[in-house]
């Protein structure tokens, strides 16, 4: 089974992969995009605009992130 990160750290929290084992961590490097309603267009339109900041946020935090291998 194969299971993205946020997946699994869900359901791990919640004691529900008590019963699997991890054979191997892989690192893939994909884009991810978010929908809104378009109700919540003034919110959409805000995190466009600092998106360059928010990005390089993320990569200032997950840039120590180490993947593991078993």
């Amino acid at each position: 089974m194969l299971l993205d990160h946020y997946t699994a750290s869900y359901y791990q929290a919640r004691d529900k992969l008590k019963s699997l084992i991890t054979v191997k961590n892989f690192e893939f490097r994909r884009d991810i995009g978010v929908l809104f309603s378009k109700d919540r267009k003034n919110l959409a339109d805000c995190l466009t605009f600092f998106r360059s900041d928010i990005v390089k946020i993320v990569q200032t935090i997950t840039s120590t992130y180490k993947v593991s291998f078993i």
